[in-house]
């Protein structure tokens, strides 16, 4: 019996009898947004072009479909045809697609071949002046995969090309660093404490623009503006300040107990420079240990710089609370998804005093053996200070601590409950079998009017040890 074969069933039959695997390949021909600012993206509504070109195998014919489909990011959508209407031209078989079946933003675009030469070659089509919406897109390298859903297909099985990267998304905030760290010296000879040694630094501006001299600190922002979609749109940065274990921000705001209160206030003895609009300022918490400033700004160019200054309010201060001289724990500054929550940004010293004790034993056993530290400060000043203490024993061992404060005009032992206090912290050292310490006190006291005694007491009596300020 004799059959006859169409031409087209006759090629199929050929080139599956060949082995020929139908799959597509895409090439990225022209991506005006091959990097675009996540920012930028977020606010923008406009849309983000691209072009690809798309090789397929043999077969295509009419009323076969052609789908492009989006992935790597989710959130993704094709723009409508009425939007952007891609242009598409094939190479071979005088393939005409409709571009129009899109009506609506999708994660997809299916072009419907309209007419053909018949069964063609393998064949190329370019497709240019594709668009996504741009507000769609999110952090993440965008992807376009295809297939071809034939008359005779279910689904877009046939000649399946695999997802190509087109676009990546990123923020263009590239880095946060502290450009100019604190180092403010808190001054305790002419100021009481109440502001900082005279220095370069000029107080930033603000909405109570303060007098004296100021200590600054400046975050740099890196960003780029070459990206597509690039923002000049204002992006809010976000900086938090904490102090030093123990210690508070208490001279930056006198008014005690409210949460989130701006710091600027008429009752607050110190400023931090801020710009008071909107939810551009700077706030400090009810516990007066953690400062919050923010800024909402434009970011053009590729570094912005935030400049957070720290002063009294009036030049020659003479009330209010004093500065704490603190070590900074690392601070947190964030920009839109970009965080750093490790800056260093300085230290506060002061110019109070200092007192060096190269030697002092200590044994609290009761008997012939017990020696007593003593340590007496006067304190000849009008304001009121602290006194902390750096130990190290025979055996290398450091231990930190608080041995109190001292009000103005009066004379306090340091050398006996207080000091066994911080000791009795320090889980290495032994007194009671006894220990030699070599100690270091620092005193938020001007050193001029400021006595410091030292010695110990032992069976036969007082022992006077000499300290580097020879016993003032």
């Amino acid at each position: 019996m004799f059959r006859s074969y169409g031409k087209a069933a006759v090629i199929a039959a050929v080139a599956a009898s060949c082995g020929y695997a139908a799959a597509g390949t895409i090439t990225v021909t022209g991506a005006s947004g091959t990097n675009v600012s996540a920012e930028g993206a977020a606010v923008s509504t406009s849309q983000v072009s691209f072009g690809l070109q798309l090789d397929m195998g043999a077969f295509q014919s009419r009323d076969n479909v052609i789908r492009l489909s989006l992935g790597g990011i989710s959130s993704a959508r094709f723009t409508s045809y009425t939007v952007t209407t891609p242009s598409v031209s094939c190479s071979s078989g005088n393939i005409v697609l409709d571009v129009t079946r899109n009506t609506a933003a999708s994660s997809t675009w299916e072009f419907g071949i309209t007419s053909t030469s018949g069964t063609t070659s393998a064949t190329s089509c370019a497709f240019t002046s594709l668009s996504v919406v741009a507000n769609t897109l999110s952090s993440g390298t965008l992807t376009v995969s295809s297939g071809v859903k034939r008359v005779s297909d279910s689904d877009f099985t046939y000649d399946v090309a695999a997802a190509k990267g087109v676009l990546t998304v990123s923020s263009q905030i590239t880095s946060i660093s502290a450009l100019s760290v604190l180092n403010g010296v808190v001054d305790y000879t002419d100021q009481q404490g109440l502001g900082f040694e005279n220095q370069s630094d000029t107080f930033a501006n603000a909405q109570n623009t303060a007098a004296g001299y100021a200590d600054n600190l400046v975050i740099r922002v890196g960003s780029v503006d070459g990206m597509q979609l690039a923002t000049s749109s204002a992006l809010t940065f976000t900086l938090t300040v904490e102090a030093e274990s123990g210690k508070t921000f208490a001279w930056l705001d006198d008014a005690r107990g409210t949460a989130n209160q701006v710091v600027n206030r008429s009752t607050s003895s110190g400023r931090v420079s801020s710009v008071e609009s909107g939810t551009s300022r700077t706030t400090i918490d009810s516990d007066l240990n953690t400062i919050t400033y923010r800024n909402t700004a434009v970011f053009t160019g590729t570094n912005r710089d935030f400049t957070v200054s720290f002063a009294h309010k009036s030049a020659t201060p003479s009330t209010g609370v004093a500065i704490e001289p603190m070590v900074f724990p690392a601070a947190s500054a964030t920009v839109s998804s970009v965080t750093n929550a490790a800056l260093s940004i300085g230290t506060w010293t002061s110019n109070g005093t200092t007192v060096k004790i190269p030697y002092m034993p200590i044994n609290t056993t009761v008997g012939a053996s017990k020696l007593d530290p003593i340590i007496i400060l006067t304190n000849r000043s009008s304001v009121t200070g602290t006194v902390t203490v750096n130990i190290v024993n025979a055996r290398g061992e450091a231990c930190t601590g608080t041995l109190g404060t001292i009000t103005a005009g009066t004379t306090k032992s340091l050398g006996g409950s207080p000091l066994r206090t911080v000791l009795a912290g320090c889980p290495t050292y032994n007194t009671a079998a006894g220990e030699s310490m070599n100690i270091s006190l620092t005193a938020t006291l001007p050193a001029s009017t400021t006595e410091v005694f030292t010695g110990y007491n032992s069976e036969t009596g007082r022992v006077t040890v000499v300290n580097d300020r020879n016993g003032r």
